[in-house]
Protein backbone atom coordinates (compact mmCIF):
# COMPACT_ATOMS: atom_id res chain seq x y z
CA UNK A 1 0.00 0.00 0.00
CA UNK A 2 1.39 3.56 -1.39
CA UNK A 3 1.10 5.84 1.36
CA UNK A 4 -0.90 9.11 0.77
CA UNK A 5 -0.17 12.78 1.18
CA UNK A 6 -3.25 12.63 3.93
CA UNK A 7 -1.56 9.46 5.55
CA UNK A 8 2.12 11.30 5.69
CA UNK A 9 -0.20 14.38 7.63
CA UNK A 10 -1.97 12.63 9.78
CA UNK A 11 1.31 10.19 11.19
CA UNK A 12 3.23 13.10 11.68
CA UNK A 13 0.32 14.65 13.88
CA UNK A 14 0.78 11.52 15.87
CA UNK A 15 4.14 12.48 16.46
CA UNK A 16 3.52 15.01 18.66
CA UNK A 17 1.93 12.98 20.96
CA UNK A 18 5.61 10.98 21.77
CA UNK A 19 6.11 13.71 24.14
CA UNK A 20 3.12 12.44 26.57
CA UNK A 21 3.75 9.22 25.58
CA UNK A 22 0.22 8.97 23.84
CA UNK A 23 1.17 7.19 20.39
CA UNK A 24 -1.15 4.47 20.58
CA UNK A 25 0.06 1.22 18.79
CA UNK A 26 -2.10 0.82 16.34
CA UNK A 27 -4.35 3.64 14.35
CA UNK A 28 -5.96 4.61 11.31
CA UNK A 29 -4.92 7.73 9.12
CA UNK A 30 -7.97 10.10 7.64
CA UNK A 31 -7.83 7.60 4.84
CA UNK A 32 -9.07 5.12 6.95
CA UNK A 33 -5.72 3.26 6.17
CA UNK A 34 -4.32 1.40 9.28
CA UNK A 35 -1.15 1.54 10.61
CA UNK A 36 1.55 -0.18 13.11
CA UNK A 37 3.73 1.66 15.65
CA UNK A 38 7.51 -0.10 14.54
CA UNK A 39 9.67 1.90 16.96
CA UNK A 40 9.14 4.92 18.64
CA UNK A 41 12.53 7.30 20.27
CA UNK A 42 12.38 9.90 22.78
CA UNK A 43 15.73 11.15 23.49
CA UNK A 44 15.64 13.07 26.96
CA UNK A 45 19.39 14.74 26.45
CA UNK A 46 18.74 16.78 22.96
CA UNK A 47 14.57 16.57 22.63
CA UNK A 48 14.70 14.52 19.22
CA UNK A 49 11.40 12.65 19.05
CA UNK A 50 10.32 10.12 16.12
CA UNK A 51 8.67 6.70 14.91
CA UNK A 52 8.29 4.48 12.61
CA UNK A 53 5.05 2.96 11.38
CA UNK A 54 4.18 0.36 8.84
CA UNK A 55 1.27 0.28 7.03
CA UNK A 56 -0.81 -3.33 8.47
CA UNK A 57 -1.49 -5.27 4.98
CA UNK A 58 -3.76 -8.62 5.22
CA UNK A 59 -3.55 -8.32 9.68
CA UNK A 60 0.29 -7.73 8.72
CA UNK A 61 2.75 -5.00 9.01
CA UNK A 62 4.00 -4.10 5.30
CA UNK A 63 7.61 -3.44 5.89
CA UNK A 64 8.69 -2.44 2.69
CA UNK A 65 6.20 0.56 3.06
CA UNK A 66 7.98 2.14 6.61
CA UNK A 67 7.04 5.79 7.62
CA UNK A 68 9.69 7.39 9.69
CA UNK A 69 8.25 10.92 11.55
CA UNK A 70 10.14 13.43 13.23
CA UNK A 71 8.30 15.62 15.78
CA UNK A 72 8.30 19.10 14.96
CA UNK A 73 9.64 22.19 17.37
CA UNK A 74 7.81 22.12 21.32
CA UNK A 75 8.07 25.73 21.75
CA UNK A 76 7.89 25.18 25.61
CA UNK A 77 10.92 22.45 25.24
CA UNK A 78 14.44 24.79 25.36
CA UNK A 79 16.02 22.10 23.71
CA UNK A 80 13.77 22.17 20.36
CA UNK A 81 14.67 25.83 20.16
CA UNK A 82 18.65 25.24 20.76
CA UNK A 83 18.18 22.78 17.64
CA UNK A 84 16.32 25.55 15.77
CA UNK A 85 18.81 27.35 15.83
CA UNK A 86 21.69 25.25 16.28
CA UNK A 87 21.38 22.26 14.19
CA UNK A 88 19.19 24.55 11.82
CA UNK A 89 20.29 27.52 11.15
CA UNK A 90 23.85 27.04 11.75
CA UNK A 91 24.21 22.93 10.80
CA UNK A 92 26.03 22.14 14.22
CA UNK A 93 25.55 18.43 14.96
CA UNK A 94 26.24 19.30 18.59
CA UNK A 95 23.54 20.90 21.09
CA UNK A 96 24.90 24.00 23.24
CA UNK A 97 24.05 26.49 25.39
CA UNK A 98 26.19 29.74 26.56
CA UNK A 99 27.81 29.67 29.22
CA UNK A 100 29.50 32.82 30.92
CA UNK A 101 33.45 32.15 31.81
CA UNK A 102 36.45 34.64 32.52
CA UNK A 103 36.55 34.97 28.74
CA UNK A 104 32.79 35.66 27.78
CA UNK A 105 30.42 33.14 26.68
CA UNK A 106 31.38 30.00 25.49
CA UNK A 107 29.64 27.24 24.20
CA UNK A 108 28.25 24.79 26.65
CA UNK A 109 28.02 21.13 24.71
CA UNK A 110 25.36 18.83 25.87
CA UNK A 111 25.59 16.37 23.54
CA UNK A 112 24.82 15.20 19.89
CA UNK A 113 22.19 17.55 17.61
CA UNK A 114 18.72 16.20 17.20
CA UNK A 115 20.15 15.74 13.44
CA UNK A 116 22.55 13.03 15.08
CA UNK A 117 20.10 11.47 16.88
CA UNK A 118 17.31 11.50 13.97
CA UNK A 119 19.98 9.66 11.71
CA UNK A 120 20.88 6.44 14.39
CA UNK A 121 16.57 6.06 14.30
CA UNK A 122 16.68 6.05 10.65
CA UNK A 123 19.64 3.23 11.12
CA UNK A 124 17.82 1.22 14.17
CA UNK A 125 14.20 1.39 11.85
CA UNK A 126 16.13 0.48 8.44
CA UNK A 127 17.52 -2.65 10.05
CA UNK A 128 14.75 -3.72 11.73
CA UNK A 129 13.01 -3.53 7.88
CA UNK A 130 15.80 -5.99 6.73
CA UNK A 131 15.31 -7.77 9.60
CA UNK A 132 11.63 -8.35 9.10
CA UNK A 133 11.86 -8.98 5.30
CA UNK A 134 11.64 -5.52 3.87
CA UNK A 135 13.62 -4.75 0.88
CA UNK A 136 12.68 -1.28 0.55
CA UNK A 137 13.93 1.81 2.31
CA UNK A 138 11.67 3.59 5.08
CA UNK A 139 10.04 7.12 3.55
CA UNK A 140 10.56 10.21 5.86
CA UNK A 141 7.78 12.59 6.84
CA UNK A 142 7.31 15.85 9.42
CA UNK A 143 6.04 18.79 10.45
CA UNK A 144 8.06 22.35 10.75
CA UNK A 145 11.57 21.25 12.81
CA UNK A 146 10.61 17.39 12.23
CA UNK A 147 9.98 18.44 8.43
CA UNK A 148 13.81 19.59 8.08
CA UNK A 149 15.36 16.14 9.97
CA UNK A 150 13.02 14.52 7.41
CA UNK A 151 14.48 16.10 4.45
CA UNK A 152 18.56 15.85 6.00
CA UNK A 153 17.77 12.44 6.21
CA UNK A 154 15.95 11.41 3.33
CA UNK A 155 18.71 13.83 1.67
CA UNK A 156 21.98 11.54 3.28
CA UNK A 157 20.68 8.22 2.58
CA UNK A 158 18.68 9.01 -0.63
CA UNK A 159 15.05 7.96 0.38
CA UNK A 160 11.83 9.97 -0.12
CA UNK A 161 10.50 12.81 2.04
CA UNK A 162 6.76 14.30 2.34
CA UNK A 163 7.39 17.11 4.49
CA UNK A 164 4.94 20.20 5.68
CA UNK A 165 6.01 23.79 6.87
CA UNK A 166 9.80 22.41 7.04
CA UNK A 167 12.75 25.09 7.40
CA UNK A 168 15.26 24.05 4.69
CA UNK A 169 17.84 22.37 5.25
CA UNK A 170 20.61 23.58 3.56
CA UNK A 171 22.48 24.51 6.28
CA UNK A 172 22.98 20.80 7.54
CA UNK A 173 23.67 19.79 4.30
CA UNK A 174 26.53 18.43 2.00
CA UNK A 175 27.15 19.42 -1.45
CA UNK A 176 26.73 16.35 -2.23
CA UNK A 177 23.47 16.08 -0.39
CA UNK A 178 22.18 19.45 -1.50
CA UNK A 179 23.38 18.27 -5.16
CA UNK A 180 20.82 14.63 -4.71
CA UNK A 181 17.90 16.85 -3.55
CA UNK A 182 18.23 19.33 -6.80
CA UNK A 183 18.54 16.14 -9.06
CA UNK A 184 15.92 14.24 -7.29
CA UNK A 185 12.74 16.96 -7.14
CA UNK A 186 10.32 14.20 -7.06
CA UNK A 187 11.41 12.50 -3.92
CA UNK A 188 11.57 16.30 -1.87
CA UNK A 189 8.28 17.20 -1.62
CA UNK A 190 7.94 20.05 1.22
CA UNK A 191 4.51 21.54 0.93
CA UNK A 192 4.59 25.31 2.47
CA UNK A 193 2.38 27.98 2.99
CA UNK A 194 4.33 30.66 1.66
CA UNK A 195 3.49 33.48 3.71
CA UNK A 196 4.21 31.47 6.80
CA UNK A 197 7.43 32.69 8.44
CA UNK A 198 8.73 29.69 10.55
CA UNK A 199 8.59 27.27 7.12
CA UNK A 200 10.13 29.55 5.11
CA UNK A 201 12.91 31.54 7.73
CA UNK A 202 15.95 29.36 6.16
CA UNK A 203 14.64 29.88 2.50
CA UNK A 204 14.33 27.51 -0.27
CA UNK A 205 18.09 26.93 -1.15
CA UNK A 206 17.30 23.04 -1.84
CA UNK A 207 14.66 23.94 -4.03
CA UNK A 208 11.80 21.71 -1.87
CA UNK A 209 9.76 23.94 -1.47
CA UNK A 210 6.18 23.05 -2.72
CA UNK A 211 3.91 26.03 -2.34
CA UNK A 212 0.32 26.31 -1.41
CA UNK A 213 -2.38 29.41 -1.63
CA UNK A 214 -2.84 30.76 1.70
CA UNK A 215 -4.11 33.67 2.76
CA UNK A 216 -3.11 33.60 6.41
CA UNK A 217 0.27 34.25 7.84
CA UNK A 218 1.50 35.92 11.13
CA UNK A 219 0.54 39.38 11.79
CA UNK A 220 -2.55 39.06 9.45
CA UNK A 221 -5.91 40.00 10.18
CA UNK A 222 -7.53 36.61 10.94
CA UNK A 223 -4.37 35.71 13.70
CA UNK A 224 -5.09 38.99 15.35
CA UNK A 225 -8.49 37.81 15.73
CA UNK A 226 -7.00 34.61 17.08
CA UNK A 227 -5.34 36.55 19.96
CA UNK A 228 -8.41 36.79 21.58
CA UNK A 229 -8.76 33.08 21.95
CA UNK A 230 -5.41 32.92 23.80
CA UNK A 231 -6.86 33.22 26.85
CA UNK A 232 -9.50 30.63 26.78
CA UNK A 233 -6.58 28.11 25.08
CA UNK A 234 -4.94 28.75 28.23
CA UNK A 235 -7.23 28.23 30.90
CA UNK A 236 -8.81 25.03 28.59
CA UNK A 237 -12.36 27.24 28.15
CA UNK A 238 -12.78 27.71 24.93
CA UNK A 239 -16.81 26.66 23.84
CA UNK A 240 -17.65 25.39 20.63
CA UNK A 241 -19.22 28.60 19.12
CA UNK A 242 -15.43 29.87 18.94
CA UNK A 243 -14.00 26.81 17.41
CA UNK A 244 -16.81 27.07 15.17
CA UNK A 245 -16.04 30.49 14.09
CA UNK A 246 -11.85 29.47 13.95
CA UNK A 247 -13.17 26.47 11.33
CA UNK A 248 -15.05 28.64 9.21
CA UNK A 249 -12.17 31.63 9.02
CA UNK A 250 -9.58 28.59 7.85
CA UNK A 251 -12.37 26.42 5.72
CA UNK A 252 -12.18 23.65 7.92
CA UNK A 253 -14.39 21.08 9.89
CA UNK A 254 -14.69 21.77 13.36
CA UNK A 255 -13.68 18.50 13.79
CA UNK A 256 -10.24 19.09 12.37
CA UNK A 257 -9.50 22.18 14.81
CA UNK A 258 -10.83 20.17 17.54
CA UNK A 259 -7.86 17.62 17.13
CA UNK A 260 -5.44 20.55 16.81
CA UNK A 261 -6.93 22.32 19.71
CA UNK A 262 -6.16 18.93 21.68
CA UNK A 263 -2.84 18.39 20.67
CA UNK A 264 -1.99 22.08 21.18
CA UNK A 265 -3.49 22.07 25.07
CA UNK A 266 -1.11 18.51 25.33
CA UNK A 267 1.86 20.89 24.30
CA UNK A 268 2.37 23.84 25.89
CA UNK A 269 1.12 25.92 29.28
CA UNK A 270 2.06 29.49 27.98
CA UNK A 271 1.53 32.33 25.34
CA UNK A 272 2.75 30.31 22.55
CA UNK A 273 -0.14 28.25 22.53
CA UNK A 274 -1.99 29.92 20.02
CA UNK A 275 0.55 30.35 17.69
CA UNK A 276 1.52 26.19 17.78
CA UNK A 277 -2.63 25.83 17.72
CA UNK A 278 -2.11 28.22 14.42
CA UNK A 279 0.56 26.35 12.97
CA UNK A 280 -1.45 23.10 13.41
CA UNK A 281 -4.60 24.80 11.30
CA UNK A 282 -2.23 25.91 8.58
CA UNK A 283 -1.12 22.50 8.36
CA UNK A 284 -4.33 21.20 8.16
CA UNK A 285 -5.25 24.10 5.47
CA UNK A 286 -2.32 22.68 3.21
CA UNK A 287 -3.06 19.35 3.69
CA UNK A 288 -6.71 19.87 2.42
CA UNK A 289 -5.32 21.61 -0.51
CA UNK A 290 -2.84 19.07 -1.92
CA UNK A 291 -4.98 16.32 -1.54
CA UNK A 292 -6.99 17.26 -4.30
CA UNK A 293 -3.78 18.35 -6.64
Amino acid sequence: MANTDKDYNYIDEKAYDIASNRVPNNFKTYGNHNYKVIDIENNSTNGMQAYAVAPVKNGKADYNNVVISYAGTDSGDMKDILTDIETVGLGSKVIFEPKLSSLGPVPDIKGESQSVSADKFYQRVNKQIKQHGGVKAPTTSGHSLGGTLAMYIAAKHHLSATTFNGPDAWSMLTKKEREYIKTHPMDFMNYRNPKDIIGNITGNFTGSAKYVKSKTYFGSELVKQLEDVNDKLLNGSLKDKGLSTIASSFSLDIAAVKAALDITVSMAGNLTKMVIFYEFLERRLIVKQIVNL
